[in-house]
């Protein structure tokens, strides 16, 4: 497995290459039972490819590949990783280029059912869905929801009791995994299929209406609605119901703004004065064609920003079924989630002529660079979060990168520059414009006093380090930035700018669903300010 040859590429991978040698708070964190990449510690020129296999003790770590390259017998291209299992089930000639880091995903396969009946053992009878009379009238099957380990709480990630009850059962459920040694297929991850299907169960329609949902409503009720999902499409600009929903198309690739709760209830996790801070991630959303059923459905993926932590969850991009789905590692069975699906033309691509931008490009790019950086600890083997630097910072300073390298690309660029002059009413002039006003409404919001250094220059700052080891300096960018402090209110504060800027939002939400844990209720996460 290998980085295309591509200059901009080769200039990523050795700009994220680092040695690693682990510090003493890395070695203190790890005794304290947090999993970080040992099998690295003391390597030279570690490369992402080789950061994302080995952020783990185990080989355990399943990707799938996009926009792979397949090539034979090649000689002197330089190689970032090579996987093998056996050395007679591989063809050394080939090589697989990339241009993309992997996607971390649960499951090889997947199927659609409905939950009959559960049986003893962790064993359940489940009806496929049939593709002729779109019923879950296929084949009787029976599969594996193997027992997940509680955390150190006690609480399970994922349970299959009262599975059949649930509101979600009758439309379905995805469920991903393979096949074990008897042949029983062993259920690793699970979806409901109501959660991605575009029929939003309500619209919200109105700039002044849209807005106020995101201030103050769209996370109330969270305890009542255990179990539940919510599908609400916020429509700030009035369009007909249909052509909204309509407007999104097959093919489409969207940003994508994900939080998620508190677990309360009788296992209560710690939340320090009664705050629970939640989390605050990018990802994409992809309009596809889902095969089994040939409708359109959202296909979530997430660009996790994450530091070390006692489950084993990497800083990368991760599929909704890794991150969310999965029953071992996943939240959608003890945590409420909340996933915004952004539809809004100015982040869409720009064509000059044949020079083409891509802001979601830019975005993921500056992104894979953070995610890197945090899987290495800058080359401690430890990332330790504080006031200045944490998921939800340095995703928004991903962010506020991405747009500001695309804007200086085109600003840098004789020929876009003389289009622009040439077409200054083209609908794509126009788009640009909103899009450095979306720029600087987020510069205002976000960075309201000054631009912190190191959201212009990243490496000024280096996330191997604490609070303790640059005082001034981390306090200082934490006041800066204040509004990116806590995940859910730079969530709400992104949300309400890319309304004013347009944008339709879809709201994806799910509050502790599958099975039901009587000793865990959702908590909304904490937004302090207003």
């Amino acid at each position: 497995l290998r980085w295309s040859d591509r200059p901009d590429l080769q200039a990523y991978v050795n700009q994220v290459k680092i040695r690693i040698d682990f510090s003493q708070q890395a070695y203190k964190s790890v005794s304290q039972g947090i999993v970080h990449p040992t099998r690295l510690n003391h390597w030279r020129q570690v490369q992402a490819l080789e950061s994302l296999a080995g952020a783990r003790p185990n080989d355990d770590v399943m990707v799938a590949l996009s926009s792979v390259e397949v090539v034979r017998s090649v000689p002197n291209r330089s190689s970032s990783l090579t996987l093998s299992r056996q050395s007679q089930e591989v063809d050394s000639n080939v090589s697989l280029y990339i241009t993309r880091e992997p996607t971390l995903i649960t499951g090889k396969y997947y199927a659609l059912v409905t939950v009959v009946e559960l049986l003893p053992n962790n064993y359940a009878v489940v009806r496929h869905y049939s593709h002729d009379s779109r019923q879950f009238d296929g084949i009787q099957d029976t599969v594996y929801l193997p027992q997940v380990v509680p955390d150190r709480n006690g609480v399970f990630s994922a349970t299959a009791r009262q599975i059949t009850k649930s509101p979600l059962n009758q439309t379905g459920w995805y469920i991903y995994g393979a096949k074990n040694q008897r042949g029983i297929f062993t259920v690793r991850a699970i979806a409901p299929r109501a959660l991605f299907k575009l029929q939003p169960a309500k619209i919200i329609s109105g700039l002044h209406k849209s807005k106020d949902y995101i201030h103050d409503r769209y996370w109330r009720g969270v305890k009542q609605k255990k179990g539940s999902i919510d599908s609400i499409l916020l429509n700030p600009r009035n369009l007909p119901d249909t052509e909204l929903i309509d407007s999104f198309k097959e093919g489409d690739r969207l940003l994508l703004l994900h939080t998620f709760g508190g677990i309360g209830g009788n296992k209560q996790e710690f939340a320090p004065l009664g705050i629970f801070f939640g989390h605050f991630a990018f990802g994409i959303a992809r309009v596809v064609r889902e095969p089994i059923t040939q409708e359109l459905r959202f296909k979530i993926g997430y660009t996790q920003v994450y530091t070390q932590n006692t489950t084993g969850i990497v800083a990368g991009s991760l599929d909704w079924t890794n991150f969310v789905g999965d029953r071992q590692f996943g939240w959608l069975g003890s945590r409420p989630i909340t996933d915004i699906v952004v539809k809004l033309d100015v982040l869409q691509e720009y064509n000059f002529d044949g020079l083409r931008r891509f802001p979601l490009n830019a975005l993921a790019y500056q992104l894979d660079r953070m995610m890197a950086r945090y899987r290495t600890g800058d080359g401690t083997g430890a990332t330790f979060v504080g006031p200045a630097n944490s998921c939800v910072q340095d995703s928004c300073q991903a962010f506020y990168q991405a747009i500001n390298m695309i804007l200086t690309e085109i600003n840098n660029n004789t020929q876009i520059k003389n289009w622009i002059s040439a077409n200054p009413n083209h609908a794509q002039t126009q788009r640009l414009q909103r899009l450095v006003a979306l720029n600087k409404a987020i510069e205002a919001k976000l960075v309201p006093w000054q631009t912190r250094a190191d959201w212009v220059d990243p490496y000024q700052s280096l996330i191997g380090t604490r609070l303790a080891d640059r005082p001034i300096t981390t306090v200082v960018n934490a006041l800066t930035s204040w509004r990116s402090l806590l995940p859910r209110l730079a969530n709400d504060s992104l949300a309400q700018i890319l309304l004013d800027c347009g944008a339709s939002l879809w709201l994806l939400q799910t509050y502790q669903v599958g099975g039901w844990d009587e000793d865990i209720e959702p908590i909304a996460p904490t937004k302090l300010w207003i």
